[in-house]
Parts: structure tokens; sequence; C-alpha cells
């Protein structure tokens, strides 16, 4: 027996209690082996030890099948098959046998359980019995095997059910009513079969037994229930009958039906949740068999909440179709397991969602800041502060430690402490400045680096102190007797200023502390300089100068000032010197050089000035202390060349600056940056592509480009060890990394060899010529499993209609190494004509091999791949795609109708072949209409039209009726949609006003007929109509001609138009007139205006473009074919008159040869023409010449070869132009020849190309061509008609 699994459903109030599970559907009386396992999202554990069990027995099922041995009028052998499911041990058989229609029984033995036949005895001959056998176990009797049959008469098939309908449908359920012919002995029926055939199956013809009934088995008409069907599936249904002789023929199918829909039979398998990154999960499922969704509308519901929790928040995705399979899950917290199911859905609802799987993000910095800081100021430099830890919601990882950032009100940046340990909640800022508030906000760090800030900000203030020493003290005024003391505040105050106190004394020799003397205390807070007088001239004193707070007196600035006339600004310093060891990497020792000192003004202080690459001179510090022989100068770029430069200030005023000195570079340092966090990707299912920026700022290198180095370890391989005595990187240990250096400029690498499924940290640093710099953040993947490398095979496409298309492959081997590592299926296909640009997909469960790809367009080829999916992503595609084309169907509507007005009485017509042809088209057929009845009818015109067509011209129609035009496209399955318009014929709402004022001038060569604009209508004009007919002709016949072939076309925009005067014919009165068009349509015609056109005109011919007749290329060509026909004519004169001498002597020699009687002779057949040669003669031809006649001679009746009329080619152009105005109204019909076909016209229009005006068709001619009169050959004379038609090549004439 088959291994089956079980899914049983955690039970989450008791994780560590016991479990319980019932298993169902097992077999009865049945021996099993149990075994239980746990599982993660990561796989399945061991299974526990097998524990055996066996169900209860049961009564039998029914015996398997009944036959009959010999068989008389008193006795009858029975002959069965034991139960195919026992549910027991058999312990005997029950037979039975009455008369039918009777309750006593005859027979009612029970025989041992190895008895597998039984004969019964003492029957009566020709009467239908009654028989019933079943099996028996401990528990009972099982289902009886009953039959009925007549003793003596063996039983035949019963005859298929001539009536089988459908009563009623449901999901997975319909009820047959099936009718037997009632000649038939119902009773001696055994079970109904029903088959069906699903057309969702995609497997035509292959009929399934669903059910045998036996419980309906004993009326004409019976009820069957068919259960087990699929919902919203397409089924047919045949039913047979079997009775003891076997099983009878199948029923004639029903009409196709569809089950009612259902929600999803069950939830999708294999849910897979991947770890995009700290706020996001990627979820992909193996796809729902088609046949399961049971309805329309299909999609996907993701459910997901926190793990943790009694009552969690549950949120809710849903994917746009059936054919998605994976989605991504944002905004989530970092850190946090998130417990994760899929249901399908469909039009009607959701299945169960299905298996629970979990995930958790990884780490991330905290979303929130320590809650509850408080601060409080222990002296003048010290504060505590405290705080509770992040809430673990925020945590969003392992809380390495804690950093207290402060800032004076002073200061623009801030100071950090850093504390380590998750458990501290306290610290003590030290080294503050007195009497100064402080804003204090603590942040908690991760591996990934520092969280959120806290909030509010705790503010608190240092207790006051003393205060420094004032700052900027000098001696503005000093001579003899006096001098004058100024001061600023002090740079550190450390309280609030009260006053200022002035202290000197005369300086004794060889003591450099002398005692000092108040001399004024009471200074106020506002004063800032002191004078003291009644000095001794030319004596040294020491001032001292302090401030006093609320705790007392402060430091005191104390300088030396000599009474004396003698002071002056200082001599300019020597040239500053910087020897190499005085070079760091971001500072420089400067030793200071005086020229000469002046102890009369002492110098109170030096500004340094610093030049950075050959740039600009920027003061660097303004007062360096006095006393101080070297200064060091910090701050500084690495790698960057300097030079320094200072001077010196007294109290009288500041030197001139000293010299440059030599340029310096200071040395390169350690990189002070690390690049952009790294991007990185997933590249096979065990490496990952890196990625980074280099720092927009050169200076973060300090140093030579030299590259870069990846770090990059297992997160979960190891256990984060702190280490805060690391430098910069304090928590860092390289030694868990390893690296790979990357050569500037690249910035990306491949690490490859890392281990599947796991996560990987990866940071990235600079590297200089000293070394590495900082590391970047941390940057975490998770390596998803492999992509199949299994690619399928034997794909197939087949068209299932004219909008499915039915694809198969092989499937992939359940043994395959790979199975349990997909999915399901993606098959790809696109129209070949888009080259992929609109590529689709529709995904397949891992168990199926096939799919029906629907709703594709008609008559259209497609391309199909197939490729294997799981959780890595999509394997290799087939390798070569597989074409199949849809099956025509009715094309769609012709597109781009436009219904344009050409006259009052025509429409044009434009269309574009259908987008959606769905077939190849054969043709167009045209409708149009009036909408309104005429006369009580409807006439409407029906045009069919080649598929080459893309335009109508419709002629006649009637003035101011709305038509109608519709025309559908034609492929071989018939018409499909239509595309219509309306439109009014003739002048309409919104059309211009009619032109007025028509008037015709004359000119040699043309007409021009000018007309006043009218009103525009709705839109500007966009064309004139000029029209004209003959008046002289039946105006009742006589139409009317545009001027233009085109006459909408745009050039006709004017207000005046002419007309050449080959279209007209000389003394002929025309009428004119004239439309105006626009957008709306066309206006009502002008007045009509009548114009006689005059006789006598000079028409030079044109030399700019004369015609090919004109050329004298042509007329010599011409003359010598003329000089040819005459040779010609004088040779068959000349021969024609030996002939006749020779006829007239072989005359003679008949009437001597018959003795003077007149016997007529016989004909000479021509040998080339096989025509006798018989010359007439004609008095316009021959003058009076004498010639004997030969009227006696017999004539053969067949007609003699006519000229070719193809010898003479004509302008087609010209033909159509005439036949469609009209103006070919003769024909030579009327005089007695057929059209254009009789050798006289054709010899006719040949001489007649000899005259200046070119000829036409049928003897016609211009109106000024001379008239010519020919006689052929006895023939009708030809007489020129005017015309306007010529022909434009002589091939030949003979």
């Amino acid at each position: 027996m088959p291994e089956v699994t079980n899914v049983a459903n955690l039970n989450t109030s008791n994780l560590v209690g016991r479990q319980s599970w019932v298993l169902t559907a097992l077999s009865k009386y049945t021996k099993y082996l149990v075994t239980v396992l746990c599982f993660t999202s990561k796989g399945d554990g061991p299974k526990s030890r097998p524990v055996a069990v066996q169900t209860l027995e049961d009564v039998p099922d029914r015996i398997e099948s009944l036959t009959f041995g010999n068989k008389i009028d008193t006795r009858l052998e029975l002959f069965w098959t034991p139960p195919r499911r026992p549910n027991g041990v058999i312990t005997g058989y029950l037979v039975k046998c009455r008369e039918l229609n009777q309750s006593t029984w005859l027979v009612e033995i029970e025989l041992p359980p190895r008895s597998i036949n039984f004969t019964l005895m003492g029957l009566v001959a020709h009467k239908s019995y009654y028989v019933d056998i079943a099996a028996k176990t401990r528990i009972g009797v099982g289902a009886s095997y009953v039959i009925v049959i007549e003793s003596g008469v063996a039983p035949e098939k019963p005859e298929a059910p001539h009536e089988v309908a459908v009563n009623q449908i449901e999901a997975t359920s319909v009820e047959l009513r099936v009718k037997l012919d009632s000649a038939q002995s119902p009773v001696t029926l055994v079970q109904w079969i029903v088959e069906g055939e699903c057309q969702d199956l995609l497997s035509p013809d292959q009929w399934k037994q669903l059910s045998v009934n036996s419980s309906a088995a004993d009326s004409l008409l019976t009820v069957l229930t068919v259960s087990g069907l699929h919902p919203d599936a397409r089924y047919r249904f045949r039913v047979s009958a079997e009775n003891s002789a076997g099983r009878g023929n199948t029923s004639v199918p029903t009409e196709w039906i569809r089950t009612d829909a259902s929600v999803p039979s069950f939830p999708p398998e294999r849910l897979v949740a991947h770890v995009l990154n700290a706020t996001a999960l990627s979820m992909i499922w193996m796809p729902l068999p088609q046949l399961h969704w049971n309805g329309r509308g299909r999609r996907y519901a993701l459910r997901y909440w926190t793990c943790m929790g009694s009552n969690p928040d549950k949120q809710t995705l849903e994917t746009d179709s059936g054919e998605s399979v994976s989605i991504v899950v944002g905004d989530l917290e970092g850190w946090t397991s998130y417990c994760i199911q899929v249901a399908a859905c469909n039009r009607l609802g959701c299945s169960e969602f299905g298996q629970q799987e979990s995930a958790r993000t990884m780490e991330s910095v905290p979303s929130s800041g320590p809650t509850d800081v408080t601060a409080e100021t222990i002296n003048s430099t010290s504060i505590q502060v405290a705080w509770s830890s992040v809430p673990e919601i925020h945590q969003n990882g392992r809380i390495l430690g804690y950093r207290v950032r402060y800032r004076s009100t002073l200061e623009s940046s801030d100071a950090v402490l850093t504390v380590w340990g998750k458990l501290r909640t306290s610290a003590v800022l030290t080294d503050l400045q007195k009497f100064t508030w402080y804003q204090i906000t603590v942040i908690a760090f991760t591996r990934i680096g520092d969280g959120a800030a806290s909030f509010p900000v705790a503010t608190t203030q240092t207790h006051e102190d003393v205060s420094g020493a004032p700052s900027g003290v000098y001696f503005p005024v000093a001579n003899e007797s006096a001098v004058r003391v100024s001061w600023l505040p002090p740079h550190q105050r450390n309280g609030i200023i009260r006053g200022y106190r002035i202290e000197y004394r005369a300086k004794k020799p060889n003591s450099s502390h002398p005692e000092l003397s108040t001399s004024d205390e009471s200074l106020g807070r506002d004063r800032n300089d002191y004078a003291v007088t009644g000095l001794k001239a030319n004596t040294f004193y020491t001032f001292a100068v302090s401030a006093s707070t609320r705790r007392g007196w402060g430091e005191a600035a104390v300088l030396d000032v000599y009474t004396g006339e003698s002071r002056r600004v200082p001599v300019r310093p020597g040239r500053p010197l910087i020897g190499p060891s005085q070079i760091g990497d971001r500072w420089l020792m400067m030793t200071l050089l005086l020229a000469e000192v002046n102890n009369h003004s002492p110098i109170r202080n030096f500004t340094i000035q610093v030049k950075a690459n050959g740039g600009q001179f920027m003061t660097h510090e303004e007062l360096l202390p006095l006393g101080v022989n070297e200064f060091n100068i910090s701050g500084l770029t690495p790698g960057m060349k300097y030079r320094l430069r200072l001077a010196a200030s007294n109290d009288v005023g500041m030197s001139e600056f000293s010299e440059e000195s030599d340029e310096v570079q200071t040395r390169f340092a350690l990189p002070d940056h690390p690049p952009s966090v790294p991007n990185l990707a997933q590249h096979s299912y065990n490496s990952v592509l890196v990625r980074w920026e280099e720092p927009n700022s050169d200076v973060a290198w300090n140093g030579d480009k030299s590259g870069y180095r990846v770090w990059y370890r297992q997160s979960n391989a190891y256990n984060e060890e702190l280490n805060p005595t690391g430098g910069r990187n304090f928590y860092i240990d390289e030694n868990l990394y390893q690296s790979v250096d990357i050569m500037y400029p690249t910035t990306s690498t491949l690490i490859s060899g890392l281990v599947p499924k796991a996560v990987f940290e990866v940071r990235v640093a600079l590297v200089n010529n000293v070394g590495h710099g900082p590391m970047s953040s941390p940057v975490d993947i998770m390596l998803k499993e492999g992509v199949p490398s299994v690619v399928p095979e034997g794909l197939t496409a087949v068209a299932f209609g004219s909008s499915s298309i039915h694809v198969t492959w092989k499937s992939l081997p359940e043994t395959d190494e790979e199975f349990e590592n997909c999915l399901g299926y993606k098959v790809f296909y696109w129209a070949v004509e888009s080259n992929g640009s609109t590529t689709q997909v529709k995904c397949v469960s891992l168990s199926e091999n096939q799919v029906l790809v629907n709703d594709l367009r008609m008559y259209t080829m497609y391309a199909f791949v197939v490729a294997v999916f799981g959780a890595g992503g999509n394997g290799q595609n087939s390798s070569t795609p597989v074409e199949a084309r849809t099956e025509d169907g009715l094309p769609g509507p012709p597109e781009k109708l436009t219904v344009t007005v050409t006259s009052q009485t025509s429409i044009n017509l434009t269309w574009e072949q259908p987008g959606e042809p769905n077939g190849l088209i054969e043709g167009y057929e045209l409708t149009y209409f009036q909408e309104k009845l005429v006369d009580g009818e409807s006439k409407s015109v029906r045009v069919t039209l080649s598929s080459e067509k893309t335009s109508y011209h419709a002629r006649d129609l009637m003035l101011g009726a709305n038509y109608t035009f519709r025309i559908s496209a034609k492929t071989r399955l018939g018409l499909g949609s239509e595309a219509s318009s309306s439109i009014l014929v003739g002048s309409q709402i919104g059309t211009p006003g009619a032109p007025n004022q028509l008037e015709c001038l004359e000119s040699d060569e043309e007409v021009v007929v000018t007309w006043n604009t009218p009103n525009s209508g709705s839109s500007p004009i966009t064309a004139y109509i000029l029209e004209y007919r003959n008046k002289d002709a039946d105006l009742d016949s006589a139409e009317w001609i545009s001027v233009r072939k085109d006459p909408l076309d745009r050039s006709s925009l004017g207000s005046q138009t002419t007309i050449g005067s080959h279209q007209l014919v000389p003394g002929a009165k025309y009428e004119f007139r004239v439309f105006a068009v626009n957008s709306q349509g066309i206006s009502l015609p002008s007045s009509t205006t009548e114009f006689i056109f005059r006789e006598t005109i000079t028409r030079p011919e044109p030399v700019s473009a004369p015609q090919f007749y004109q050329r004298w290329w042509f007329l010599l060509a011409v003359g010598f074919a003329g000089f040819v026909v005459v040779v010609a004519v004088v040779a068959a004169f000349c021969i024609s008159g030996r002939k006749r001498a020779k006829i007239a002597s072989k005359e003679k020699s008949w009437k001597k040869r018959n003795n003077g009687e007149s016997k007529p002779l016989p004909p000479e057949v021509d040998d080339a023409t096989g025509f006798a040669t018989i010359e007439r003669r004609h008095p316009q031809l021959w003058g009076n010449q004498k010639y004997p006649r030969a009227t006696t001679l017999p004539l053969y009746t067949r007609a003699p070869p006519r000229p070719s009329p193809g010898s003479i080619l004509y302008d087609t152009d010209v033909i159509s132009q005439h036949e469609d105005s009209g103006n070919v109204s003769d024909k030579a019909s009327q005089n007695g020849d057929s059209d254009c076909e009789s050798e006289g016209n054709h010899l006719a229009a040949f001489l007649n190309q000899s005259s200046k005006r070119p000829q036409s068709l049928c003897g016609a001619t211009a109106p000024d061509a001379p008239a010519y009169t020919i006689s052929l050959n006895g023939g009708h004379s030809v007489m020129p008609k005017y015309h306007t038609m010529r022909p434009t090549k002589l091939s030949s004439f003979a």
C-alpha cells in the first residue's frame, strides 16, 4: 500500500503538550503503520518509530460478479466471485430464492465461506425467480447481489436506454433521468453504469466510468445521481444497463452541460517564504491545479501576522490573477517572525487557508528610541543620563548598546558617549561646559547601525562656577604717566558676569610674579576699559583683569605694559620653519622666528594664514598665545600641499606677514569614509553579486586610490562578540570575516562558493596606499535555493478552437533529484507577429503536464516555451519555441470607416482592413439604404467587393435623403461584424451656403469660371466642386461632369477654376454650377449659368509637352509605314491584273475544251489562307476601267479573316474618363458595323492619324479635325465623329 501523508494542525494552546489527530478515509479491517514527524519552513524532521494499528471489522461489500452454469427448466447453477473488499473475515454466504412478486422464500440457505457456487433445484419452467446472494462476516450480512431470471430462458443483454436527460445540476453532482424501452423487463437489470466525458480534462473522446448504481435497477424510469464531478466544468454523459447476461449498449450522449461553480477545492501547496531584507518577505507557492479552481475570477489570498502575541492583527493581500504565484510583503518590522498562509480564491470565495509557514525578517536598526530619558545635573561639569530600553517590537535586532548624544546651545555638532550592553540604562557625561544648557538624546544600536533617537529631547543646565579670564586684553593708550586697558568678556563665563576687577603694580626686577595691588573692584558688568594715571615713567607694570560671578572672582588675565613713548608696530616675523618630523597626516608643527624683540611693545599674539595646493591664503588662527615658539596647526587634509605665513600683533597694531614657508605635503592617512552601502543580488544558488558606488569626494580617500576591500561572512555562523577597544571600528572583529580586494576603479565583484539557503553579511571599505578605511554598514542577503536545471521536453501545441491552444509536455519524473526543489511549470507565450514584446505566462501545477491557453486572438500564430520554476526562480526554457495558430473565425468590423460627400448625389466611402481579421479576408459586403421609406418601400443596395478594395463610390443617391452604410468583412466562415455610418446626402446643417454670381470667361486655351465665396457654415470651406453639362444634349440623359477627377482635392480651394478647351465642343451650349464643401458636407448648388463655346478658336499645339504622335520620329515612322502600304497596294494591283489576264486565258481555253459552252471555272484557293481568290470590283476604287465580271463564279461560304483590332492600342485612362462622363454615345453599330471591329474602321482610324488632331475609337475625331470619307473593299463609308478620345499607341498595321 502506498504511503499516505496527513498534515495535522498544531494545537498552539498546548505547544509542549500531547498532540492528537484523527486519520480518516481508511480502509476497513486493514493494518496500518503510523509515524509522526515535525516540520518547519526549512524542511521535515526525523520520523517517529512506526506504530502498527488495524481498523475494525465491518460487513462485506457485494460479491464481485454472478454467472450461470447449466440452465434447464427445473434447475439453475450459480457461480460468483467473492467481494473485492471483504472488510473482515468471510464467515459464509447467504443464498435466497423466491418467485417474482411473491414474498415467501423457496430457498434460504447459508453456505460455507469458501463456497463459490450453488445449484437451485425444483424450479418451474418459464417462471421468473428472484435470486439474492450476500456475503457475511462476524459483524453481519453485507450488500446483496440481486437478479431476476426466467427458468429455462437464457438472459439477454439489455438494450441501450433510449432517453437520458439531465435533471438537476450542482457543483459536484448531477441527476440523470434514464428511461428504458417498456418492451424490456427492467427487473432483470443488475446495475446502471454512467460514463462521462469532461471537456476541461483536455482528453476528447475519452469516456470514463463515473458511477455504478444498483439501487435503482428495477423500474422503467430511473433517476441516477452522478457525484464526484469537478465544479465549473463541461460534461456530457451516457448510460448503459447491465443484467446477469452482461452489459448492454450505451445510450446516445447528452448535450454538454456545465456544473455549478464553487469555491476552490483546497489551498495551494508548498508555500515557501524567502527573506528579502529587514522589512520585506517574498512568498512563492505551487500553483493550484486547473480543475480545482472551480470557477472564474481566479486569484490567491495571502494572510500574514506576527507570530508573537495571543491576538495578532492578521493582514491579507491578494494577487491580481491566478497566474501570479508569488508576492512580496513590505513595511514589516525588522528581526520579527511572521506567520504566513495562502488560499485560492474565485468569485464565490476562497478555499481554506493552507499550511502555516513562518519566516523572520533580517536584522535592522531600531525603529524607535529608548523611552523615559532623563537628565540630572551633578555639578558644573557633569550630568547623569538615564533611560529605559527600546520596546521589543521596535528593536529590530539584537541591541548591542546605546549612544548618548549631547550638544550645548553654543555648539553646532553633537558629542557622543557610547555605552555597551543592552542592560546598561544610565551614563554620566563629564568635562562639560559650566553653566551651559545641554540637549540630550539616547540612541540604541544593533549590528546594522544606529536606530532612531529618543523623543522628546532631554534638557538640563550645568551648575554655575567662577568665570574664565577676560579675553582680548590690550593697552590702546600708554604714555609716561598713564595707561588705558581694554578687554572683552571671558570666553568661558561659567555663570552670569556681575562685574570686573582691575589689579596692577610696578614690576620689580628679577621678579616674574609681582604682588598686585587692588585698584578697583566696582567696575560694572558693562565696562570694557579702564584708565590708570599717576604712573612712573619708563616703568614696566603688571595688570590683571578678572570677572566675578555669584561663585566669586574667576581667573585673571595678566599682561605687562611699559610706560613710555617708544612703542611701535612689531617687526615682520621671520620665515616659518617646518621640519620633516613636524609633518603629520592632518597637522603641521610650525617653528616661529622673530627678527627683533621690542620689550617696550610686547607682542600680544600671532595671526597664522594657510594656503592649500596653491590657492589663496586663509586665516587659520588669529590669536596665537604669546611666548609660544612652536605651534601645532590641526584640521588639515591628508596628502594636501600647504604653505604658511604669520604676522605679529601688539598694542599698537599688526606687523607685515612673514615670507611663505616651504611647501610641504601632509602625510597620507587611512580613508575617512566608507563607500556607499553595497547593493547585493543573488547571482546563483551559491554566489552573490556585490555592487557599490565610489564616494562623491576624493578627499575621503586621503591617499592614492588603490581599490576596495569586501568583507563577508555567514551571519548565522557566529555569536556576536563585543569589542569596545577596536578603534573606529570598535565592535568589528575582522578575523570573523573573509575578504577580497578589488582594484580601482572596479565597483563590483562576484562572491562565490557560499552556502545555499544561508544568510550572509557583506561590508565594503576603501583601500589606499596606507591601508583600508572604515567598513560600510553591513548588508545582509539570504540565498535562495538554486533554480531548477532540468529543461522540459516534448513540448507540443495544438489549436483547440478559434481562441484556445492546447499545450502539452513531458512531466518531470518524481524520481528526479531536483523534483523536490520544483514548484511547477511556467508556460510563456506570445503572438509571433509581436516578436515577444507582449509575452504572457500561465502557471501550471507540478502535477500537471498540460494547459489550455484561452482568450487568444483568432487566426493568430503563437509561440510557446515552458520552464520549470522553484523557490529560487525560473529554470531554463525549452530550447525551441513551438508555434501553433488558432483557428479562424468571423472577422471583426472594418476600421476607420469614413463617408465623404463628393456631390449632391454621390458619396465616397473608405475603410481599412479589420484590426481583427480572424482569418483570410475574402472580400467585403457593403449595404446602404435610405433610413426613411420612399413610396412605402425601403430601397437598399448590396455590393460585394473584393478583398483588395478599400473604397467605394456610391452614385445616383437621392438628394436630401439620409443613408446608412454598413460594411462587413468576409472569411471562409462567413460575414463578420459590421461597421456602420450614416450621412445626409447633399446640404445639411453646418454646410456652407451656395456660391453665387457664377461667371464664365473664354480665352484661346481655356475657359475661366469665377464665383463669389459663400458663407462658410460651421467650419471653414475645404474645397469647391465645379460641374458642367452640354445643354444641347437631351437634358434628361445629359450628366453633370466634374471638372476635376478628385473634386475634393484641396488645390480646388479657390473662387475660380479653369476648363481646358479640349473638354468642350465648339459651338455647344453649356451649363455650369458650383458647390462648396466643408467638414460638415456639401452645400446646395449655385444657380446655373449658360455659356456657348466658340467654334473658331485657334488652338496651337502645346510646345511644352507635345504628344508622342507629334514627335518627329513618330511622323517618320508613319510616313515609312504609309510608303510601305502604297507599295503593297501597287503590288496588289499588279498581281490582280495578272490574275485577271490568266483567268481570261483560262476561260478561253475552257470554252474551247467544252466546245464553247459557258461553264463555271473552279475557284482558285489560296494556299496560305484557304479562301478563294475572288477579285471584287468597285466603281470608287477602280473608276471606269472595264474588267470582265466573274459573277458566275462560285464562292465559299466561309468569311475571309478580318484585320486584328489589337494592332492599335488605346490610352485606357482616356477611355475610362470619357466612359464615366457619358460623352461616348454614338456607336459604330448605327452605321451597320460592330463596335470598333470592322476592318474599314481600323484602317480609317489609322489613316486619320495623319491629321493634326488625334483620332478616337470607332472613327471619332476631334472637333477641329478634317472629315474624311474612306471606302474600303466595297464596305460602308466611315464618317468621323466628334469625340475627345484618341489612340495613344500604334503598334503595327498591315
